[in-house]
């Protein structure tokens, strides 16, 4: 009887130290997926955050083309009312002050073009920001959600 209860107390000892090594493992288990977790959540905040200075460098470059583009413009149409106002000069120095209609409309034609051409790369350029930014914002919508899902799934 003895022999039988001693079997059943070591058999009952086998199943507790089981359980406990179960526990153990389950346990480290929870912690390396917590760990894979935190580095993933980790990972996509400084995939965000690389996305976002990509964005505002983007940003900076197209501002910075806009202002040379805008410059040059300017100075084309300073040019352009120079050369306009030089040659009223010579002409009314030579003429009495009259202008002729046609180089002066000429000239107003070229100017006029020259700020539909400038208005139009505007345009093309906020339609073309606009879009990138949308995309921007898409894209790191994209990756939150990645993120948040438990990172990229294969």
């Amino acid at each position: 009887m003895k022999l039988f209860m001693s079997a059943s107390i070591a058999e009952k000892q086998r199943f507790v130290e089981t359980d406990e090594r179960n526990i153990k493992q389950q346990q480290q288990q929870q912690m390396q997926m917590q760990m894979q977790q935190q580095q993933e959540a980790l990972q996509a905040q400084m995939q965000d955050k690389q996305a976002e200075r990509e964005f505002k460098d983007s940003m900076n470059q197209r501002d910075n083309e806009t202002k040379i583009v805008v410059a040059e413009i300017n100075s084309q149409a300073e040019m352009a009312i120079l050369q306009l106002k030089n040659h009223m000069t010579a002409e009314d120095e030579l003429n009495d002050g009259i202008e002729p209609d046609d180089y002066s409309q000429e000239a107003k034609d070229r100017l006029m073009e020259q700020m539909r051409e400038f208005d139009a790369r505007l345009k093309l350029d906020r339609d073309k920001l606009e879009f990138d930014k949308q995309k921007s914002k898409e894209d790191l919508e994209i990756k939150r959600i990645k993120a948040r899902s438990g990172g990229t799934k294969k």
